[in-house]
């Protein structure tokens, strides 16, 4: 099953909607605005919490928990590396892989078996990915790991932005 979320750029807090091949509603997104560390709100097409995004601060690595039906069901961890972006999956049997800077990766569930991929749409107004789920069982945390990675890219392009604009002044 494949599923599109695109980013609406406008908007004072992180707002993804996420529809399926053919445009019907799937999830919806809804950051908080005054929080510390971002707090993702995963809607399903009811408009019912299906699942919270949340970042944990004060960490030496960013670190993100992705809680459905209020408990735990992954902790995901960006890894320190020079060269390529890795991440370490906690709390469940998924690990992912691929070429993180393009925003092309895998994901494989314990058995080694492919869950879900996912490719970022380049030259669009906001973020856009395509996510292809496997088993529909899966879906939920799929996106959820999905947004989670998009976080963290997203805080390692805002600390590059602002290294440059302190060392270019």
């Amino acid at each position: 099953m494949k599923l599109y979320a695109r980013q609406k750029i406008f908007s004072l807090r992180t707002v993804f909607n996420i529809v399926d091949e053919h445009n019907n509603p799937r999830y919806g997104v809804r950051g908080e605005i005054f929080t510390f560390g971002r707090r993702l709100h995963v809607l399903d097409d009811r408009g019912m919490e299906a699942a919270l995004l949340r970042q944990r601060i004060f960490r030496l690595l960013p670190t993100y928990e992705i809680y459905i039906d209020g408990r735990l069901a992954a902790t995901i961890i960006k890894r320190f590396t020079f060269f390529r972006p890795s991440y370490v999956i906690r709390d469940c049997n998924w690990k992912v892989e691929g070429n993180f800077l393009a925003h092309d990766y895998s994901m494989y569930d314990g058995m080694g078996h492919v869950a879900a991929t996912i490719h970022k749409t380049w030259f669009t107004i906001g973020d856009c990915f395509e996510l292809d789920v496997r088993d529909r069982k899966d879906e939920l945390l799929a996106v959820c790991m999905m947004l989670a990675i998009d976080c963290v890219m997203d805080d390692d392009a805002a600390a590059a932005s602002a290294n440059t604009a302190t060392t270019s002044n």
